[in-house]
């Protein structure tokens, strides 16, 4: 059983603690926050000690693994002084996105995590929702023929995002990721960013509208939409997702076209696959789809056969529901 400890009790941090605690393969031994209240209520709730500073933790409790939820600045100037103290302490690492704000940082300390032989993960927790593991499952059994190019879209409405690249560093990691997941490395890259009119007459620096174009080394093309501005479109999902009304299929089949990867049909002439929107749970036909807030993403492919259709059918049933994750920013937690 690995002993594990949790640094960082914001949302984010307080979610690691709880699993922890939960998973029959750790023993959740303590918990760390700058912040004295949340440190004492996360320690109280979870039945383990508080400490108030990590490399104090770490020379008490020497654990295993430690989570690392920390914020700071763009959600990522506060992982790098604690992750580089774990590693020391000889822990292995689950951090989160973004890795860190500077890239020099970055790169030392997954330099420090090979010197010290230790394991450094980032939380990319959007490979594991039940739509992206079927269609990684088909994926990797062959079914889904040549990738030619996917389609990736994500926002979310937090007002205090204000940094002009809070966006591009807090939240595409988890964008980047998907679209790597499925097509592999990146080479080439192509960025529009801008503010919208009313950003601009308020002295908002925060480009909060982002379309970028990227090319895979397999030879697939890419487009990523990142949006944070309000809209009907968005409102809708976004009270359906807090369960406040249900959702109109007519809006699903709205939003996914904007987020869909469409392969060609292997052992074709055709270069192009049949690509359709994803309707309603009792639609199959649309290989894989999946509305998640804040983010939409689905893969298409030609028909699928009568088994394939009733293992999708089961599929949505658990994963058409849109669920609510709320990125949070704070000070120096998640």
């Amino acid at each position: 059983m690995l002993r594990v400890c949790v640094i960082g009790l914001g949302p984010i941090g307080n979610l690691h603690a709880t699993l922890h605690k939960a998973d029959p393969l750790a023993e959740l031994v303590g918990v760390c926050d700058i912040n004295k209240q949340r440190a004492d209520a996360a320690a109280a709730r979870l039945g383990v000690p508080a400490f108030y500073d990590a490399q104090t933790m770490l020379d008490a409790l020497k654990p295993d693994v430690c989570s690392i939820a920390t914020a700071g600045f763009e959600n990522g100037s506060d992982h790098y002084e604690v992750t580089l103290q774990a590693f020391e302490a000889g822990c292995h690492v689950l951090g989160e996105k973004p890795i860190c704000n500077e890239i020099d940082r970055a790169a030392e300390m997954v330099r420090v995590a090979h010197e010290q032989r230790r394991c450094f993960g980032i939380d990319f927790n959007h490979r594991f929702t039940p739509a992206a593991q079927l269609a990684k499952r088909w994926q990797n059994e062959g079914r889904l023929g040549h990738l030619l190019f996917v389609n990736m879209s994500m926002w979310i409405m937090n007002p205090r995002e204000s940094s002009p690249y809070f966006q591009l560093k807090a939240l595409h990691p988890h964008t980047v990721d998907v679209m790597r997941h499925f097509c592999g490395d990146i080479t080439h890259v192509q960025a529009f960013v801008e503010r919208p009119s009313f950003r601009k007459k308020a002295g908002d620096a925060m480009l909060s509208i982002n379309g970028i174009n990227v090319k895979f080394a397999n030879g697939g093309i890419g487009y990523l939409l990142k949006d944070c501005e309000p809209s009907d479109l968005i409102a809708a999902v976004r009270a359906a997702a807090m369960g406040h009304v249900p959702l109109d299929p007519r809006v699903a089949g709205a939003l996914l076209p904007a987020a869909a990867a469409a392969v060609s049909q292997p052992n074709s002439s055709s270069t192009a696959a049949r690509v359709r929107p994803y309707t309603s749970p009792t639609e199959p036909e649309a290989s894989i789809s999946r509305i998640r807030w804040p983010c939409t993403s689905a893969m298409c492919t030609y028909p699928a056969s009568t088994r394939e259709k009733k293992s999708l059918s089961s599929a949505s049933k658990r994963s058409t529901t849109p669920t609510l994750r709320r990125e949070r920013s704070s000070s120096n937690t998640r």
